[in-house]
């Protein structure tokens, strides 16, 4: 449904996690069909707290008119990320495998570095928050033990994060 459906009731906004902790995104309705109203095609993507989205798409199940308010912030989340150059942090954790990988095979080795006072000020410098420390690795992953414990086991679905 189009953004112009929008009756601006604010269901979506009290709905909203994000909004009622971070007093810097403005919610699912000005992020999304409010600022449509005023966004070009032609126009670079100035609006960089639509990164703030969690994309959990309660908005989009609380909206009696049906309109997607986070299928319109997807969108400008998608075009903001064209023009804007990704952060070390936002490519990291990006790419989480390969972080773990790296970090179950040098187990002590990167354990001793992300609790360091040096791999610290990395992660500030990166804008990684250190207030709640990285959790700590280990050689033995669930594929490891699968390949030596070598045995029949049953299909288990892990469903993670809302409607991912």
């Amino acid at each position: 449904m189009k953004y112009e459906h929008c009756i601006r009731c604010t269901i979506c906004v009290e709905n909203c996690p994000v909004f009622r902790v971070n007093p810097e995104f403005p919610g699912p309705k000005q992020s999304g069909p409010d600022a449509q109203r005023f966004r070009s095609d032609r126009e670079r993507a100035e609006d960089g707290w639509v990164l703030l989205c969690s994309q959990c798409k309660r908005c989009e199940m609380a909206c009696p008119c049906g309109v997607e308010p986070a299928q319109i912030i997807l969108n400008e989340q998608q075009r903001y990320g064209k023009e804007h150059p990704q952060t070390p942090a936002h490519l990291l954790f990006a790419n989480n495998y390969y972080l773990s990988a790296l970090g179950s095979l040098t187990a002590p080795i990167a354990n001793m570095i992300a609790s360091s006072k040096m791999g610290k000020k990395a992660f500030r410098a990166m804008g990684i928050s250190t207030y709640i420390p990285f959790p700590k690795f280990h050689f033995r992953t669930m594929r490891r033990e699968k390949k030596i414990l070598n045995r029949k086991t049953r299909k288990v679905a892990f469903f993670y994060g809302c409607f991912i």
